[in-house]
């Protein structure tokens, strides 16, 4: 009966340390992976339509001062106001600076620089069969233009990027490429 009651004990005690691990490794591979994603040293800005971004930089290297070393690197979208800063961040931590940016007056919006994965031609072994695609007279649909901005997946802060297809004649929903990815907006 001892035997029972100490093979019990040990059971229980391991049950608890993998539990605790899990729970550790669980709670701690999120934050890790969200750093893993961003670019080092660089954060997006989006302005206000009345700012003028050498003007707003300015005026942000004083406000944040020294520590920041916040450069300016390049205009990622003109039609967005978008820009793309530099920082030392061996001096501040990222998330400290996009706290401080987003409350200075004109910034619509600040965000850590994420990496993505290019994904503009599909490995399907068929893709050349598929004329809708892509076809020298240009009676086809140009998705590869379209897969040059996304072909779904997740974005840099976890969210599914769902790509929308209006089919008036139906689809096969059923196909080894659609039957696990197609969704039905049942609203």
């Amino acid at each position: 009966m001892r035997k029972g009651k100490v093979r019990y004990r040990r059971m229980k005690n391991m049950m608890k340390h993998t539990l605790l691990v899990m729970i550790i490794c669980i709670t701690t591979l999120p934050s890790w992976a969200q750093q893993a994603q961003s670019v080092f040293g660089e954060i997006l800005v989006q302005l206000q339509p009345e700012i003028n971004a050498s003007e707003w930089l300015h005026d942000a290297q004083y406000t944040l001062g020294i520590d920041a070393h916040l450069q300016y690197k390049s205009q990622v979208s003109k039609h967005m106001r978008i820009h793309l800063l530099t920082f030392d961040e061996t001096r501040i931590e990222k998330n400290a600076l996009i706290r401080e940016v987003q409350h200075l007056p004109g910034v619509s919006i600040a965000q850590a620089n994420h990496s993505i994965a290019e994904r503009i031609i599909p490995d399907d072994p068929f893709f050349s069969q598929q004329w809708h695609h892509q076809q020298a007279d240009d009676h086809d649909i140009d998705s590869e233009l379209a897969w040059d901005i996304t072909t779904g997946g997740t974005t840099a802060s976890g969210t599914d990027i769902v790509v929308c297809v209006v089919e008036i004649g139906g689809a096969k929903w059923n196909t080894a490429d659609i039957a696990a990815n197609h969704w039905v907006n049942a609203a």
